[in-house]
């Protein structure tokens, strides 16, 4: 049921998004975007995992699944925001993405668990409902 959710979740933005995007993001919007996002982040570019939690807390569900989806679309018009700067370093727009979308999922598993739902996924999922 989580992994349906958050499919059925991403789905469902992608394909609003898809219709709002009549071109792709320019670089420098791109760029605006992820600095802004980066200097939210206190501790970036490693933030502890409380720093992402406080980061991310004041979002909601939907402004951090469109920041995924933009990250994304970013990275697809523009590959060389999809490189590592260096050897030793990790590349800022797929790290900012896993941040978010580890909050989105503890999100949903937070979710599940306060609706008591967590053992009728675990049953389903047992029984080969995927």
């Amino acid at each position: 049921m989580k992994n349906s959710l958050v499919v059925l979740v991403l789905a469902m933005s992608l394909a609003t998004v898809a219709q709002q995007t009549e071109h792709a993001p320019t670089l420098e919007s791109c760029v605006a975007d992820l600095n802004l996002w980066e200097f939210e982040m206190h501790g970036w570019p490693n933030p502890s995992s409380a720093q992402e939690r406080e980061a991310t807390k004041r979002l909601t569900f939907d402004q951090i699944n469109h920041r995924v989806i933009s990250l994304a679309e970013c990275m697809d018009a523009h590959p060389g925001l999809a490189k590592n700067k260096g050897p030793d370093s990790a590349n800022e727009s797929l790290t900012l993405a896993d941040i978010y979308n580890a909050e989105l999922q503890l999100r949903l598993s937070n979710f599940i668990d306060r609706h008591g739902l967590t053992q009728k996924f675990m049953d389903e999922d047992a029984a080969g409902k995927r």
